[in-house]
């Protein structure tokens, strides 16, 4: 539980984030009040276009599951909880407005909304739909430009793997570090990066409330769109 001070908080009230900052190494008690302002301005971005439910937030210092360039990771393990690991020790760390950190927990917000809804789900196609909507939730969200591992891959190497893709679409037994965060000979980022852009072929055909309405929408509804990027033409384009 966070210790109430007396003095009055330098950020607003948050309405259904429940923050969870793990302080027993001391590491972050110095960063205690830039945490809670970003937190309470990516909950006030999200619900602006959205109700978020009440949702635990742990944030805690965890640098391997960080990414080197930001030195902030995210997770979302169950219903209604994400967890926020930081590096405090990564000199590329901010927290200020628009940082890796605030768009981090919304992108993770919508996997809340998710997974109240349709599910994170467990085959592949699942969750590439599922990290793609959380991708453009921030865009949404924010205003923010996509992430650089959304844009991670070229178009012809999405062709190539939309392909297989589409072979490997309802397999619960993917590898999702094989798929996400490259290894053999599959690209750094892939599955970030094609399921950005499946569906941002979806929200172009179908124009309409953004990711932040799509947190029920099946995968099979992007099954098309996929489709269309096998064969290096959008659906939307061609519609």
């Amino acid at each position: 539980m966070l210790e109430h001070t007396g003095a009055r908080p330098s950020f607003p009230a948050m309405a259904n984030l429940v923050p969870h900052i793990l302080g027993a190494s001391g590491r972050l008690e110095a960063l205690r009040t830039p945490l809670l302002e970003g937190l309470a301005r990516a909950e006030a971005a999200a619900m602006a276009v959205v109700d978020i439910p009440r949702t635990d937030v742990v944030i805690r210092v965890w640098p391997r599951a960080t990414i080197a360039a930001d030195g902030v990771g995210g997770f979302c393990p169950r219903r209604r909880e994400i967890e926020i690991a930081l590096d405090p020790d990564n000199r590329a760390l901010s927290l200020g407005p628009g940082s890796a950190y605030e768009r981090t927990i919304v992108h993770e917000l919508h996997h809340v909304l998710r997974r109240d809804e349709a599910g994170y789900g467990e085959t592949l196609g699942e969750a590439l739909v599922s990290e793609g909507l959380a991708g453009h939730f921030v865009v949404q969200a924010l205003g923010t430009v996509p992430e650089p591992w959304e844009q991670a891959v070229g178009p012809e190497e999405l062709m190539h793997w939309a392909r297989r893709a589409l072979l490997d679409w309802r397999r619960a037994d993917y590898d999702h570090t094989d798929w996400f965060f490259g290894h053999g000979e599959k690209p750094l980022w892939l599955g970030y990066a094609l399921g950005f852009a499946l569906v941002a072929d979806y929200l172009d055909a179908h124009r309409m409330g953004g990711a932040a309405a799509l947190a029920d929408k099946p995968a099979s509804f992007f099954v098309p769109h996929l489709a269309a990027l096998a064969r290096g033409r959008p659906r939307a384009a061609a519609e």
